[in-house]
């Protein structure tokens, strides 16, 4: 058969079919299948120069299809792999679509995590999250997911948090644990309005957003003198009290227990009240009474009772003021005892004279 009777006879099978029922035509058609094949194989070995220019299959005509941006009369372009242009169980051979022959019938066939799925092992385990085959658990291997290879939770399911340390997805409940903190006067009275920062319990940074407060921010609960952080905690802290109840001295820092998944630790800040200085006032002194303003007989200022005169003589507390009144008395009595003595001689002598 020369090449235009070829072309010729695909044209016409072309009329009303698909290329796929061109090319099995030639294969199946009148003139016998080994005159067919032959001339196939002829006519393929002539366009194994495919004829370049194209982008989409549609640009060949009925009889070609368009496989690297080259025409081609073949079913299919890929060779011995599955092929857009061939149907979902089979794969490309040597331009012709075939059955895909079967990889497996059952998992069992196939590696561990891998599933038989319409005769093709399919890997279970996704592409995401670390995804990883544990073949030593499980029938047929267990799929291990690390969650610490997405942000957040994002590897997880709904409902579930990821575990930074184990790197598996569990409740929140499980995962972290509960921090209670109560704050007291010194009488173990609840005292409200106090909040707290979270601290690195080595290195000192703060670990939390902003402080948690009674009543209000990062607090799981009214205020109630008390912050609680609800599952959302695990390690070691230091506390510090940042907002201290008006009135009260802040309380030291505290580091708390390692607390773990699932536990809950309670501990206890408590505040004195500021402490006011008593107002001291003075005892009363003796009253003073104010000097007269009053003029005496010689004009001057009365002295009071509160002004003492100076001692003119002596030591003070000796008895010389009792001295000076003796020896004034004497004198006086002495002077007296003169005078006397003169008037009894002047009398004397006037009766002598007489």
């Amino acid at each position: 058969m020369d090449h235009q009777r070829f072309d010729d006879l695909a044209k016409r099978l072309a009329v009303s079919t698909s290329r796929r029922k061109v090319i099995r035509g030639l294969v199946g058609g009148a003139f016998g299948l080994t005159v067919s094949a032959r001339a196939f194989s002829a006519h393929a070995q002539e366009s194994a120069t495919p004829i370049a220019g194209c982008a989409t299959d549609e640009e060949c005509g009925e009889s070609a299809i368009c496989c690297n941006d080259a025409c081609l009369v073949a079913e299919c372009c890929a060779d011995g792999v599955a092929d857009s242009h061939c149907g979902s169980n089979e794969i490309c051979n040597s331009g012709v679509c075939e059955a895909n022959p079967a990889e497996c019938s059952v998992d069992a066939d196939c590696a561990p995590c891998n599933a038989c799925e319409s005769g093709v092992c399919t890997w279970q385990c996704g592409t995401t999250c670390g995804s990883t085959c544990d073949e030593s658990t499980g029938e047929h291997g267990t799929c291990r997911v690390d969650c610490r290879a997405g942000e957040g939770n994002a590897c997880c399911d709904e409902g579930l948090v990821c575990d930074r340390l184990t790197g598996t997805c569990d409740t929140r409940e499980n995962v972290y644990g509960t921090l209670v903190i109560l704050k007291t006067d010194d009488k173990g009275n609840p005292l409200t309005g106090a909040c707290f920062d979270l601290l690195n319990a080595q290195t000192g940074e703060v670990l939390t957003s902003q402080p948690s407060c009674d009543g209000g921010f990062g607090d799981y609960g009214p205020s109630d003198g008390s912050v609680v952080f609800l599952s959302n905690v695990r390690g070691q802290f230091l506390v510090r009290e940042s907002v201290v109840p008006a009135g009260y001295v802040g309380a030291s820092d505290q580091i708390t227990p390692i607390i773990a998944g699932g536990e809950t630790v309670t501990i206890t800040f408590v505040n004195t009240p500021i402490s006011v200085p008593a107002t001291v006032t003075p005892a009363p002194g003796p009253a003073i009474t104010p000097a007269s303003s009053e003029p005496t007989a010689t004009g001057g200022i009365m002295a009071t009772s509160s002004v003492t005169l100076p001692n003119t003589g002596g030591k003070p507390g000796d008895d010389s003021h009792s001295t000076w009144l003796m020896t004034g008395a004497a004198l006086i009595g002495g002077a007296a005892a003169l005078i006397s003595g003169k008037k009894l001689r002047k009398s004397s002598e006037a009766s002598e004279e007489s």
